[in-house]
């Protein structure tokens, strides 16, 4: 079965994410022809087929045939998404930023960008790993929205198009302070409020923990890392842009 340069491209991303949403497909190839084309070759092959989310919205996963024919294309492929899956939130429009940053990273030409690993096997990683991630971060595990080596360092991104509790964030910036295997841990948003917003809370936590840990130089010492550890990006900046977008660091 021949497969275009294009249609490995659809492909790679639905291995990576488990699905692609219209708007991810719109991103990448905006001549609706093209697209139309792209997407009914792939569903005429039995490789892909497709789910009307809402009235704006469609994705497109694999079917039973397409499992067996990516798994014969990549060994470690796995696939345990099922569209009626009712355990399982199906989020487009997080999936659709995933999806376009991870392929912005897997597209970069700089040479700096090695290794990168999108959230579904991230995912795997952490499970395989539960027990030695939770030794080092006194027990947390919060898996980022993806992962990718740059200049050598391991990074992390998290996606943020709204505000989660302020537990939800405590949680994830105790466990980034404790899991020093990250160098940096992107922030991509596409609502400055939220940026802000974000950068105050940090810096609270910041203050906090510089008072609970007086007295624990090694705790102390993995705190004021988050100085530098946490970097703030506008999405569409950098989809367009790459590292050349604008950052804001924690405390500039």
């Amino acid at each position: 079965m021949r497969i275009t340069e294009a249609e490995k491209k659809i492909l790679l991303l639905i291995d990576r994410h488990d699905y692609i949403t219209s708007k991810t497909l719109h991103a990448l190839t905006p001549h609706r022809t093209q697209r139309y084309r792209l997407i009914r070759s792939l569903e005429n092959k039995n490789i892909i087929t497709r789910h009307t989310y809402d009235a704006h919205t469609s994705l497109w996963f694999y079917t039973d045939f397409g499992i067996s024919f990516q798994k014969l294309m990549n060994p470690d492929f796995f696939s345990t998404f099922r569209v009626d899956d009712r355990r399982r939130k199906i989020t487009p429009v997080h999936n659709t930023l995933n999806s376009l940053i991870d392929f912005k990273l897997l597209n970069d030409t700089s040479g700096d960008i090695d290794t990168i690993v999108s959230d579904k096997y991230l995912k795997q990683y952490y499970a395989e790993n539960d027990a030695q991630i939770k030794n080092e971060t006194a027990g947390l595990i919060r898996v980022p929205d993806g992962e990718f080596s740059y200049q050598g360092h391991t990074m992390a991104y998290e996606n943020e198009l709204s505000k989660k509790s302020k537990n939800r964030y405590r949680d994830l910036f105790s466990f980034f302070r404790d899991f020093e295997e990250y160098k940096r841990i992107y922030w991509f948003y596409r609502d400055p409020k939220l940026r802000d917003f974000l950068i105050n809370l940090f810096t609270d936590f910041y203050n906090d923990d510089v008072i609970k840990f007086q007295n624990h130089p090694e705790s102390n010492n993995k705190n004021i890392r988050n100085k530098k550890l946490h970097v703030f990006c506008d999405a569409d900046d950098f989809l367009v842009n790459g590292f050349n977008a604008t950052k804001k660091l924690l405390m500039d």
